[in-house]
């Protein structure tokens, strides 16, 4: 409601002023004031009608209501100020002035229409009906009254009512489309399907070529449970249009339900080769089988076959390879998945998830140049997201680039908003890339900040502990952290560790071997660092032979300290520099 029925109603209130039709209309609003005021209101009509049309409302209203003190009676007055009224939400005195129009001039079929319109809006829908009921009476050629009584009806759950209108109207017109539409939606609501199949059937044989109508139809079937008239018309439909992948989709779902999934299968896969079938109803079907292929095999099986079909059939749509690459990536085919998203963004460059996923599975590939590459490309199109700094900051800090790392991860900390996790992580990778420069106190202030924005992050407690303990800095801080660190992640080799080796500083040689002997067992492969730190516990705790043994084992990791071999040549502890760790 509002400015496309305020300018219907001016269009007809023009009618109403200046070009009336029929005779009816001209009698009632035949003028009873002197000609003198007749000439003022016409003056004011004009006046007002041309604000109305320069969409001066307030102006136009006032002087309507000049033109009311002129003549009270004056439906074409009453009516245009219906309209305004409607324009402005005011429901009430729209109706009021609307009724008066009608009252003063009963027999204008603009004013009756104007109020059953205003009614039918304000849902009287009885009153709306009763005004086209004798609209109909007084106009009995046009057909449009009869179609708003039929809507009068519906509004009013009046189904029957309005069906035997929309008869009437088809006896006067003869059958259309349209008509015949609403009559099939009807009997259907009414659970008539007998007569909503006799109605399809009209439009059928109306239109023998449609197969939209014989889509309705066999549907119509389906629902009544005659499934093999509905498999009928779904033949008949291929008879006329055999590559008709629609059709397919429908056998598919039709074969499907009926547990026939071979056949199913077969429909679906001439429905995927269609590329007449929209991409996205195929890419809905498509999220099905993913959902599925997670618990059967064969259901996998078919999903990968259906994915390269898209991809063939919709070469040039970066949606069907982005698909493609989040089933690959979801089946763990990390390297095909990847491959398969940066041929999306090959086709559209503009697509923000695509990005993501290409920068998360070559982090998660540690494919670090591709991935410091990528994140400068995402970041020329994305130059405001935070998610591309973080990864070209992580990149470059594998790759030893740490003053690019600090850059990216210094520009893209201030463009997180309102994500504390995102921001102790931005603080976290600083810390690691400062304390890489060896610039300390950075890389501590680092740290620091990103435990005010989640003070319980495991690798920041444990990696800010363990650099403390390198500099013999802080240790009973370093201790705090490290056993937070071990309460939040338990079973990690390398947080436990840290742990022991802080207590190894502080001289709990004790505490210390215990912790070690933890990680050892937990580690899934030897581990230097840990089985070196042992040695070191083991000679402290004067069990020399044991602590060789552990360095010697050390050393073969290949992952122990530059002290190793001095360590197994003189048979005693070294004490190793900030430089050496």
């Amino acid at each position: 409601m509002g400015k496309l029925f305020f300018i219907l109603f001016f269009l007809i209130g023009l009618s109403g002023c200046h070009a009336k039709k029929n005779t009816s209309s001209e009698k009632g609003d035949k003028s009873t004031l002197s000609e003198k005021k007749e000439i003022a209101l016409k003056h004011l009509l004009i006046k007002a009608t041309t604000e109305k049309v320069l969409g001066n409302y307030e102006e136009a209203e006032k002087l309507y209501l000049e033109c009311l003190n002129l003549d009270a009676k004056s439906a074409v007055t009453h009516f245009e100020l219906s309209g305004i009224y409607l324009f402005k939400r005011a429901e009430e005195k729209a109706i009021e002035h609307a009724e008066k129009a009608v009252t003063h001039n009963p027999n204008n079929g603009w004013y009756k229409t104007n109020l059953a319109v205003i009614y039918q809006e304000s849902k009287l829908y009885e009153k709306a009906e009763v005004l086209y009921k004798e609209l109909i009476t007084l106009f009995p050629e046009r057909s449009e009254y009869n179609f708003t009584l039929a809507e009068a009806y519906l509004y009013q759950g009046k189904t029957k009512e309005a069906l035997e209108v929309y008869g009437a109207i088809e006896k006067t017109l003869g059958p259309s489309n349209d008509l015949i539409v609403h009559k099939h939606k009807l009997y259907l609501r009414l659970g008539e399907d007998e007569k909503a199949i006799a109605e399809i059937q009209k439009l059928i044989d109306q239109n023998p070529a449609n197969i939209h109508f014989y889509i309705l139809l066999a549907d119509l079937y389906e629902n009544k449970g005659d499934e093999s008239k509905a498999l009928g018309v779904y033949n008949k439909i291929l008879e006329i249009d055999p590559s008709n992948g629609t059709v397919h989709l429908s056998l598919y779902e039709y074969y499907r339900y009926h547990g026939n999934q071979n056949k199913a299968i077969s429909e679906l896969t001439l429905a995927f080769k269609n590329s007449a079938v929209d991409i996205d109803t195929k890419m809905q079907i498509m999220l099905q089988f993913f959902t599925n292929s997670e618990r059967n095999e064969k259901v996998k099986t078919q999903a990968y076959e259906l994915a390269n079909i898209l991809v063939d059939v919709h070469p040039s749509e970066a949606k069907s390879f982005s698909m493609y690459g989040d089933f690959l990536s979801r089946d763990g085919k990390l390297i095909e998945a990847l491959k398969m998203f940066k041929k999306a963004v090959g086709l559209d460059s503009g697509k923000f998830p695509i990005w993501s996923q290409i920068v998360f599975l070559e982090s998660d590939l540690k494919e670090f140049e591709l991935l410091e590459k990528d994140t400068r490309a995402a970041l020329e199109i994305f130059p405001t997201h935070p998610t591309f700094y973080f990864f070209n900051g992580i990149a470059n800090i594998q790759l030893k680039n740490y003053d690019k790392a600090i850059e990216s991860l210094l520009a893209g900390k201030e463009m997180v908003f309102d994500n504390k996790q995102l921001q102790a992580e931005f603080y976290q990778y600083l810390g690691d890339a400062y304390h890489a420069k060896k610039e300390h106190v950075k890389s501590d202030e680092s740290y620091d900040k990103s435990l005010e924005f989640n003070r319980y992050n495991p690798y920041v407690l444990n990696n800010y502990s363990y650099y403390l303990s390198q500099r013999k800095e802080k240790l009973a801080l370093a201790e705090t952290m490290a056993k937070e660190a071990n309460n939040q992640a338990p079973d990690n080799p390398s947080f436990i560790d840290t742990y022991a080796w802080v207590l190894f500083l502080k001289g709990n040689h004790e505490e210390a071997g215990t912790l070690l002997k933890k990680a050892i067992s937990l580690s899934t492969t030897p581990n230097g660092t840990i089985l070196e730190h042992f040695g070191d516990v083991l000679f402290h705790l004067n069990k020399i032979e044991e602590a060789i043994i552990s360095w010697k084992k050390a050393k073969e990791t290949g992952g122990a300290s530059q002290l190793i071999e001095e360590k197994i040549l003189k048979k005693y502890y070294i004490e190793p520099t900030t430089e050496l760790r």
